[in-house]
């Protein structure tokens, strides 16, 4: 399966994890490579697999209000501690932009850093 989001990346096959999202070209550091919108979920997801694919939205305090899943690449792009993309929200919508943090290569899986607090919460899953 290859899905392409844009101009910049599309969403395939990346071995083990699953699907993964990789870039279409070279992309310079700094690009804006994705836009997604967030659908706001359940405190009931906590036990189901879609707990692994929430993204936080903060106050302008940093504290995590509600959780949201991710329209668009968002929710696909696989973990490294030596990312090469970052995100960040819109002030006041859930709205997540995602960012080149280096130059990329085509062909390149572009990665993200889950943060410390997704390893010390994630919890195995029981999927019947």
């Amino acid at each position: 399966m290859k899905v392409k989001i844009n101009n910049y990346i599309e969403i395939r096959d990346a071995g083990e994890v699953g699907l993964g999202v990789f870039a279409l070209k070279d992309i310079k550091k700094h690009t804006l490579i994705e836009t997604n919108v967030g659908l706001r979920t359940p405190g009931s997801l906590k036990s189901s697999v879609f707990e692994r694919y929430r993204f936080p939205f903060k106050d302008k305090d940093g504290v995590v209000i509600a959780n949201y899943l991710l329209l668009g690449g968002g929710s696909i792009y696989n973990h490294s501690y030596t990312p090469n993309i970052t995100w960040e929200q819109e002030e006041d919508e859930p709205i997540y932009n995602f960012y080149t943090s280096v130059d990329v290569k085509k062909g390149d899986q572009l990665l993200h850093n889950y943060g410390n607090s997704y390893w010390r919460n994630k919890h195995p899953l029981k999927l019947n």
